[in-house]
């Protein structure tokens, strides 16, 4: 899946947390919930600071 903009990397920490916990458990180690959260809201507060101007294809 190619990472191109903020949403993206949501969309995938989000699924990796969720739909695919196992599949990456086995190859990376187990991730707590906790620290996706903080991920995320980082990733937001990135977002609401105009970030997303230095993400993505142009």
């Amino acid at each position: 899946m190619p990472l191109l903009d903020l949403k993206d990397i949501t969309e995938i920490i989000s699924y990796s947390t969720e739909e695919e916990k196992e599949e990456i458990t086995k190859s990376y180690g187990k991730i707590s919930t906790s620290t996706t959260g903080i991920i995320l809201r980082k990733i937001i507060e990135l977002e609401q600071q105009g970030a997303g101007l230095f993400f993505g294809e142009m």
